[in-house]
């Protein structure tokens, strides 16, 4: 019979609540489709624009983000309107044109997800390994509570000497996803936080190695500034500048002040703007440490 009788009103409070949510919930996702149109005619603009092949790979690397962000049907939607309207114009050498540049795009994205996902099946690999090869080992780093911190050290030396080569910037950042998927786990139980103690312990010491293995002078700062991630290029550093010393500072303090020099010299617009902030961000931090060794 309660179907028949009289409905129970929402709060007007609730009701109202639920509409405000509802249309900021559709500005949003308005404005995120205006910013991701105009930013796709961007991409197909800078494609056609293109006079090397050989720039193609790099256009679409800085836009990759934008297609990753994309849901499968905004894709396609952007691809079939960038088409039609270049048949509408009636050139047919431009449309060919444009088609070759949509043909890429798809490609160029489906090759990338493969290649990540391959990338990220090594590092889990790779984690898993040495997670595997810490739990088993008799002189255990983590799981056996009972050893002293010289032998967790020395075991973690051992184990992080004998993988040091397959460190790379993406496994960095895949120790890093993984700590922040343990963090919010909706249970946390003592064997989760054990992990991600363990997951964090390793993060550090593989950043620590990646600095004893940079190598001299100008290949040094090459190797830093080859890391995009700035979080990376910094931890690197920073672990270099402690392990190699205050001379070592010191030497890559007139390294990075040289650079600078060099670029204030060029013409205005030949030196990459993104360059120039990642030694002039490089330069400020081992100026801070060349001053915080003195004191």
């Amino acid at each position: 019979m309660a179907r028949y009788g009289p409905k129970e009103e929402m709060p007007k409070d609730m009701n109202e609540d639920f509409f405000k949510d509802q249309d900021k919930w559709e500005a949003d996702q308005e404005g995120r489709m205006e910013t991701q149109t105009k930013d796709f005619k961007l991409l197909i603009k800078d494609l056609l624009a293109a006079e090397d092949p050989n720039d193609l790979p790099s256009i679409m690397s800085s836009r990759m983000e934008l297609m990753l962000n994309m849901r499968g049907y905004e894709g396609v939607n952007l691809l079939k309107d960038t088409i039609q309207k270049a048949e509408e114009k009636g050139d047919e050498e431009h449309l060919n044109h444009v088609m070759v540049v949509c043909d890429y795009i798809v490609s160029f994205t489906e090759e990338f997800v493969e290649q990540a996902k391959s990338m990220d099946d090594a590092n889990k690999e790779l984690l898993g390994k040495i997670l595997k090869k810490i739990s088993a080992h008799k002189t255990s780093i983590v799981f056996d509570e009972t050893l002293s911190d010289k032998e967790r050290e020395e075991g973690l030396d051992a184990l992080l000497q004998e993988e040091s080569q397959n460190f790379t910037p993406g496994f960095l950042r895949h120790m890093e996803r993984e700590c922040v998927r343990i963090e919010n786990a909706p249970k946390k139980t003592p064997e989760a936080t054990k992990m991600l103690h363990t997951v964090r312990l390793i993060h550090a010491r593989v950043v620590e190695e990646l600095g004893k293995e940079l190598g001299e002078g100008a290949q040094i700062l090459g190797q830093l500034l080859g890391y995009d991630d700035r979080d990376e290029r910094i931890a690197v550093l920073e672990a270099g500048l402690t392990v190699r010393g205050k001379e070592f500072a010191i030497e890559m303090s007139e390294l990075t002040g040289e650079a600078l020099g060099e670029f204030k010299k060029m013409e205005k617009g030949d030196a990459d703007p993104e360059l120039v902030a990642r030694v002039e961000e490089l330069h400020k931090n081992i100026l801070d440490f060349v001053e915080s060794s003195w004191e």
